[in-house]
């Protein structure tokens, strides 16, 4: 019997994927807004969660605070106010 469950750390939606490897984030398929491409600013930051949305991904780094890139049309890289540092 093959295994379908995604990979420990893994996140996907009907187009996109994303996995931590060791805490680094890596992220392909649909990247029509960019939510596939992790920024090159990013691409060494220890995160210890990731979610893919439609069109824009989110993760929350070690030291807590969160990252978002992609289509951001509905301000969904801007976190409530208590939440913000």
């Amino acid at each position: 019997r093959t295994n379908t469950r995604p990979a420990r750390g893994a996140r996907t939606t009907l187009r996109r994927a994303c996995f931590r490897a060791g805490g680094t984030l890596a992220c392909w398929g649909r990247d029509t807004e960019g939510q596939a491409t992790v920024p090159t600013f990013l691409t060494e930051t220890p995160f210890a969660a990731v979610s893919a949305g439609w069109y824009h991904t989110c993760g929350l780094q070690r030291d807590g605070s969160v990252a978002c890139w992609g289509l951001n049309a509905e301000e969904e890289f801007t976190p409530p106010a208590p939440l913000r540092r």
